[in-house]
Parts: C-alpha cells; structure tokens; sequence
C-alpha cells in the first residue's frame, strides 16, 4: 500500500522537486497511459457512447500534467503559477486572432508569433534546462535525496499500454 500512495502522491501532489530525468519519464508514462486507456475504451465503445471516461481521463492526465510541471519549476526555483503561461499565451492569440481587422493584419501577425515563440520558448526550457543544484525554497535536490525508483514499474506498464493499443488498432483495422 505503500508503493501506491507514493505513486498517486507522485503524480497528483503540487509540492516537491522534479528532475529532467523524472520529468521525461513521467510524460513517456501519461502517454502511455492515456493511449492504453483511450485504446481499451475504443475496444469496448466503437460508438463513441462512454464519451465520459475519456473526459475523465483527459481531466485526470491534465491535472498529473500540471503537476510535474509544477514540481519542475520548483526545481527551477520558480513559483508553480509560471505554468499558466503557455495558457495565458494561446488566451492573447485567441484574442489577437479575434480583433485581426485588415489595418492591423501585419501587427497581429507579428504579436501570435512571439507569443507562440514564449510558449514554445517555456516548454524547452521546462525539459532541457538543469535544476538548481542543492537545496532551494521548494524542498531537497532531488538528485541529492533520492532516486524516483516509483516509475520503474510503471515504465514496465506504460511500454504494455503502448504494445497492447497497436494490437487492438490492428485488430481494429483488420491487419491481423
């Protein structure tokens, strides 16, 4: 019981540090867990009808999501509220794309580009940039302290998910 509260912890807590290593990984395992479920609903429901469960995987791999980004930033030293930037940056496209009137086609254009270039800017700086070296405001290096040995198995699921939703497109689709 204690693997899986340092699992559901892992995934869905706001607090703590997360390293490039840790964070890659997590995504790697979102991915495989969103496919293999999407995959398994798509086996039982071809109608569309359990359109629910994928809302509930959506909203649960969103919030995981925004959680490791947030554990990220903290080994960045920054404040969590950082991760609203990429939203805040598709809310002024939307706006800019909203008042593009003929005069001002050049200076909309020019402003959804740079602001396409922050939001892109932020999120290779989230997977490439190195953590703060020993202890900052948000907790213990993580590199230091321990080593997340909690996706070890999950990797072992997540690379299942992936294998077990190609059986069932193929089987599907009629490959096999």
């Amino acid at each position: 019981m204690s693997f899986l509260r340092e699992y559901i912890y892992f995934h869905f807590s706001f607090k703590g540090r997360l390293n490039i290593k840790n964070f890659f990984m997590f995504h790697l395992e979102m991915i495989g867990f969103s496919v293999g479920l999407f995959s398994i609903v798509l086996l039982i429901d071809a109608e569309g009808s359990l359109g629910a469960i994928n809302i509930l995987v959506g909203v649960i791999c969103t919030i995981a999501s925004l959680s490791a980004q947030v554990q990220r930033l903290h080994d960045l030293n920054f404040s969590g509220w950082w991760v609203f930037l990429p939203f805040a940056c598709v809310c002024i496209v939307s706006i800019v794309e909203e008042l593009d009137q003929p005069p001002l086609t050049f200076v909309s254009d020019v402003i959804k580009v740079m602001v396409t270039a922050i939001a892109i800017i932020f999120c290779i700086f989230l997977y490439f940039v190195k953590g703060t070296k020993g202890r900052n405001r948000y907790g213990p290096d993580p590199l230091e302290t321990y080593d997340i040995n909690i996706l070890r198995i999950p990797k072992t699921i997540v690379f299942f998910l992936i294998f077990s939703f190609l059986i069932i497109l193929f089987l599907k689709v009629g490959i096999m």
